[in-house]
């Protein structure tokens, strides 16, 4: 009997991913919209970096494995994303010229959220690339430490060997 697929599949992985597809199809086809798209798209991957970040800690918290949700590029390119892209496409909409020193709060906001976003995917590509090093130097260490052992044969032999009996 064959598991079934639905039970396998992810379905807020699902979600996200026909809802991102809305919003790119939406930004095609509709291009005098404004930013409302873009602000979708980020919404959409930042949602999605951060779910697959937690979902890593979530699988590893099981193994019994510790892990900090700032140590997983994941997590914190979804952070990056969220509270620094986001913020940033809102600005634009939510400060208007009616608000007294707009152009003055937009730049300061841009300024802010920029450096956070930067922050935040620095750290990330930081944390990626330490993991990588630390599994490359793990499966060294595990390489030299087990001994080189040939799997005991259970099939027929081969020609050579059988007349040297």
């Amino acid at each position: 009997m064959r598991p079934n697929p639905l039970k396998q599949m992810d379905v807020i992985r699902a979600i996200l991913v026909i809802l991102l597809i809305i919003v790119v199809i939406g930004s095609t086809f509709f291009r005098n919209s404004g930013i409302h798209y873009d602000i979708g798209i980020a919404l959409i991957l930042g949602l999605d970096r951060l779910y697959a970040g937690i979902k890593q800690i979530v699988a590893a918290r099981k193994h019994q494995q510790d892990l900090s949700w700032y140590t997983q590029p994941s997590v914190l390119l979804g952070l990056a994303i969220l509270l620094g892209a986001l913020p940033w496409l809102l600005l634009e909409d939510f400060v208007n010229a009616a608000v007294p020193n707009a152009p003055l709060i937009r730049e300061i906001g841009s300024i802010v959220f920029t450096a956070v976003m930067l922050g935040l995917v620095l750290a990330a590509v930081y944390c990626f690339f330490t993991q990588k090093t630390q599994r490359r130097r793990r499966q060294e260490r595990m390489d030299e430490a087990a001994p080189l052992q040939r799997p005991a044969r259970s099939g027929p032999q081969p020609k050579e060997s059988r007349e040297e009996e």
